[in-house]
């Protein structure tokens, strides 16, 4: 009985109602504490795939914005200083060490809220 008040709460924490649209799906003909715990599954999910693509994105811009940015100022100065490719080729390492570094920081602060959920 205590696990039904239970699951009734973390829907209420969710502020999931039947007006939602992944509640719409959810068969009504089945017990309470049955359409309630389907309910909290449809809401985990949709939170893990907003978190996913929220990562996706971030491991986008972490890489790609980095990797321009260097590389075009290592450009610019090879333009200026007339050194070949040196100055571009050295911005790119230094943006592929930044870009270690900052993937590393966001997988581990993923990890972490990945734990808090679980």
């Amino acid at each position: 009985m205590s696990e039904k008040f239970e699951l009734r709460g973390k829907l209420a924490e969710a502020n999931l109602t039947s007006n939602s649209g992944f509640a719409a799906e959810i068969d009504r003909s089945q017990p309470s504490d049955v359409v309630v715990k389907q309910t909290l599954r449809r809401s985990c999910l949709k939170n893990s795939l907003i978190f996913s693509f929220s990562l996706i994105g971030q491991v986008g811009f972490a890489t790609a914005l980095p990797l321009v940015i260097f590389g075009i100022l290592g450009r610019y100065l090879d333009k200026i200083y007339n050194t070949g490719h040196w100055f571009f080729f050295a911005g790119l390492l230094i943006a592929t060490i930044q870009v270690f570094f900052y993937l590393r920081y966001i997988v581990s602060r993923a990890s972490e809220r990945v734990g808090k959920i679980s």
